[in-house]
């Protein structure tokens, strides 16, 4: 081999301290090269990817081609045991950074045929790295396996700052702060203005599924979204699906994951990757099933609980996760990793074995741990876990039981619904009821209409809109995540509303503040007209909140929606709609219960809708209560000041100036605030209340309103 300066790094030593890569202690322009971030002065940014590109040797090389031809010969470039590439990074402070390389194939896109075609990749191993110190960092890389030669890379680089503020962190300072998630860097509240953009199409994971999933990413970032939730599954880039030895048949999908997850982090888009539990259920699920599961194939495994303790098959599940955490864990946006609707995970044990349900979840728990361990003491990736149940096990609501919330970061909850108190009582109380046990921060990752609802979609944004602003301000950490994304919310552009919503929350420090959270209504469900919900600082001189006309529910808004009531006369559609490219979002419904009496409230047969409007003044109408505010015996009063927005995508977000009310709390301590009027083309608003100071009269504060 020839001792050659890489041409594509000469003249650039005032950005490197040695601005080449060194093989074996010689420089070679063929086996390096610095892929990423681009530009002509090759320099990387803090908390922000860098992609190095390797070729091995050319008789590793052959090796390696020869087994993807032929797996039983050649050297596996999948497998650790037969290539193991570790780079360690030391940071300015002298800390070091363990990162593994994985091999890679490179395509392109035919999309005239809806194709990614492979093309030649002239550096098929990868390191990818985001580097979270400012300085000059050193990487030293080895290469080991079944060749006869160790090869060695080394790379000084420089890594100046960015405008990134840090992977996503949680707190255990025992207090409200520890509902909320912070940036690690900056150390200021995460607030998530979030969505699901999980299901990405049938079984191939082609062009148009990875394009309509990309736009997915740049709608919601452009109405304020900073969150979403991807699935990795058997459908898109997981690695060990096809097989769980070698990843090639899968290399294609995951140029596709590359490309999603790329998407994201230019919008600056943070997010949860999950595992489904598909893997492990029936036919009905489709092609990814446990019938399909490559483990059960490759280990002839008879019974699903083997998955989760057969040695072997662990072994290989712990590659997938190296390879994973190789190629995507090093990104700072990815948040959290977990598993989606647990007990359906271990659904199949206690059919096929006859176990109770505690030994079937400890079988599932007891696996989960020790890939859990296996990812923070091997892969040390700063990603936290999330992990979920689609029905919620007793068990888990004991916080002695070593389960799945107990070895998570945070609790994430599904809750779906279409009854009036979807979110005063079931989102709310479900929230409350985890942060109670476990003091951890709480997101509801899936919520959404209840699926055979879901042409109640092509008629009302009502029930999204409403979710998206109670769930904000409920305690959990941030908005719900709706699932239905591309089954309505942003076919209508209902997404439109996360401008306001992010508008008005835009500033905010919920850790900082400590919020806890509040709710009020007027009444119980079926009479309730108005209810609040409302986050009270920890020193009480700030609340924000979202007050909601209570009857503008899409059940009582049917009697001037003939949409939603041709659901009610024929469980149908008055006209045909499509959402997607070309799915009739109400076909194939053949259930018949929209107008079931427990859809119904006091006002459902009196009109629907209820209206709050007083032509003499604001001070007219109905109160709201906010509890447990400052209050004095003395003479002097604390004095709030109460300014209401409005929820209008399509409206500045500005308070409204006519609506300001300035309060003081009653002998409970309560505050009592007068409703502005609310009419069906404003059914809600949000408010924002801020303690002015103490007198003996408002007008003393001598404060503008």
């Amino acid at each position: 081999m020839n001792s050659i300066l890489n041409p594509n790094l000469r003249g650039l030593l005032p950005l490197f301290i040695f601005s080449t890569f060194l093989v074996n202690g010689q420089n070679f322009s063929d086996n390096a090269k610095w892929l990423a971030p681009g530009g002509s002065e090759k320099k990387a940014f803090k908390n922000q990817a860098m992609e190095l590109g390797f070729y091995l040797d050319k008789n590793v090389q052959e090796e390696i081609n020869k087994f993807l031809k032929n797996p039983s010969e050649g050297i596996n470039p999948y497998d650790p045991e037969q290539v193991n590439f570790t780079a360690v990074f030391t940071s300015p402070s002298g800390k070091p950074k363990r990162q593994f390389g994985f091999y890679y194939e490179d395509y392109y896109e035919d999309a005239k045929n809806n194709k990614f075609i492979r093309k030649n990749t002239k550096y098929p191993w990868r390191i990818r790295f985001a580097p979270d110190e400012i300085g000059d960092w050193k990487m030293n890389a080895t290469v080991e396996g079944k060749f006869h030669e160790r090869i060695n890379f080394e790379l000084q680089f420089s890594c100046i700052n960015s405008e990134h503020k840090g992977p996503l962190t949680t707190s255990n300072t025992g207090t409200e702060a520890d509902r909320y998630l912070s940036f690690s860097q900056s150390r200021e509240s995460f607030i998530p203005i979030a969505i699901n953009l999980s299901n990405c199409g049938p079984f191939a994971y082609e062009p148009f599924d990875n394009k309509r999933h990309m736009k997915g990413v740049e709608d919601h970032a452009a109405v304020g979204g900073n969150f979403t939730r991807f699935e990795i599954g058997a459908q898109n880039g997981l690695p060990d699906w096809q097989d769980i030895r070698n990843y090639d048949q899968k290399q294609d999908e995951m140029f596709a994951y590359d490309r999603l997850l790329k998407k994201a982090e230019d919008n600056k888009m943070y997010y949860i990757i999950f595992r489904h539990h598909v893997e492990l259920c029936g036919p009905g699920w489709g092609v990814s099933n446990w019938n399909n599961n490559p483990y059960r194939k490759a280990f002839d495994l008879q019974k699903e609980s083997e998955y989760f303790t057969h040695p072997e098959a662990i072994k290989w599940q712990k590659n997938n996760l190296r390879y994973m955490y190789s190629r995507w864990g090093f990104s700072p946006y990815w948040a959290f990793y977990g598993y989606s609707e647990l007990e359906l995970f271990y659904k199949g044990i206690i059919e096929q074995e006859g176990i109770s349900e505690k030994e079937a979840l400890t079988i599932f728990s007891n696996w989960f741990i020790d890939q859990k361990k296996y990812i923070k003491t091997e892969l040390k990736p700063t990603e936290l876990f999330s992990n979920s149940y689609g029905r919620l096990t007793d068990l888990e609501s004991k916080s002695r039981f070593n389960g799945f919330f107990k070895n998570s970061d945070v609790i994430s909850l599904h809750n779906y619904g279409t009854l009036k108190k979807a979110n005063y009582e079931k989102r709310y109380d479900a929230v409350e009821k985890y942060w109670t046990r476990y003091k951890k921060p709480v997101i509801i990752e899936e919520m959404g209409i209840n699926d055979d609802k879901l042409p109640i979609y092509c008629c009302t944004k009502s029930a999204f809109h409403n979710s998206i602003w109670s769930t904000a301000l409920m305690g959990d950490f941030g908005t719900g995540l709706d699932w239905w994304w591309d089954r309505g919310v942003m076919d209508f552009n209902y997404n439109k509303d996360f401008i306001a919503l992010s508008a008005f929350l835009k500033g905010e420090d919920f850790k900082a503040m400590q919020y806890s959270p509040q709710r009020w209504t007027d009444s119980r469900d079926y009479k309730r007209k108005l209810e609040t919900f409302q986050l009270v600082s920890e020193k009480k001189d700030r609340i924000i909140g979202w007050l909601h006309n209570a009857t503008y529910y899409w059940r009582n808004i049917a009697v001037t929606d003939t949409c939603l009531q041709s659901l009610l006369d024929s469980s149908n559609l008055s006209s045909a709609c499509f959402v997607g490219s070309d799915t009739f979002l109400g076909r194939g419904d053949s259930h018949r219960d929209y107008a079931r009496n427990i859809h119904e409230d006091k006002y459902t047969s009196r009109g629907g809708f209820q209206p709050i409007s007083n032509s003499k003044g604001i001070e007219n109408n109905p109160t709201f209560k906010v509890e447990n505010v400052k209050f004095s015996r003395g003479r002097n009063k604390y004095w709030y000041r109460v300014q209401f927005y409005s929820t209008d995508p399509n409206k500045p977000m500005e308070s409204i100036s006519e609506t300001t009310q300035i309060v003081t709390a009653n002998f409970f301590k309560d505050l009592l605030i007068h409703v502005p009027n609310l009419d069906i083309n404003n059914p809600d608003l949000a408010f924002k209340i801020t303690l002015l100071g103490r007198s003996k009269k408002a007008s003393d504060l001598q404060r503008q309103y």
